[in-house]
């Protein structure tokens, strides 16, 4: 599935050479490169453990890693830039600290946080037809209704986010 091209076409979206990561003398992450393009959805796989957490803590600058060639749209992760930070959307699976959220609330607090007023939320061009279940409370969902409601309708208002 590919998103619109928002950025220059020359310049990937996330390029990373030798990532690294160590606490306490234990390499967590240990010399991971990719690359994703843009318009690309990209995920992370992997057991408990592995260092997915840690390897979106250091591409979005909540970790500093130990070691790090990594750019965002060019630029280094390691520069203190606000505004690409911004830019940074993670869509977690879990929506454990706002289970007691309504999904209508949710997607107020997320378009809040993406600067949007309320008619704008409301009136997004995909966003009606995830509101079937906007007054369910997030805890009372079943799994895949929760992404549904939820996850997908911060994906479609952050579509020009990272």
């Amino acid at each position: 599935m590919k998103l619109p091209k928002i950025f220059p076409l020359f310049l990937p979206t996330i390029e990373t050479e030798n990532l690294k990561n160590a606490y306490g003398g234990k390499s967590v992450v240990k010399n991971l490169s990719f690359s994703v393009e843009q318009g690309d959805i990209f995920t992370l796989l992997g057991a408990n453990g592995s260092g997915k957490s840690t390897i979106v803590k250091m591409l979005t600058g909540l970790l500093e890693p130990t070691r790090s060639n990594t750019r965002i749209l060019g630029q280094s992760i390691l520069a203190e830039s606000v505004e690409l930070k911004k830019q940074i959307v993670v869509l977690p699976e879990s929506l454990a600290l706002f289970e007691t959220f309504s999904v209508w609330e949710h997607i107020l607090l997320t378009g809040k946080v993406y600067g949007l007023e309320k008619l704008q939320i409301f009136f997004a061009p995909k966003l009606p037809k995830l509101f079937e279940n906007r007054s369910a409370i997030a805890l009372k969902l079943s799994f895949s209704e929760r992404l549904k409601s939820i996850t997908y309708s911060k994906a479609e208002m952050s579509a020009d986010r990272i």
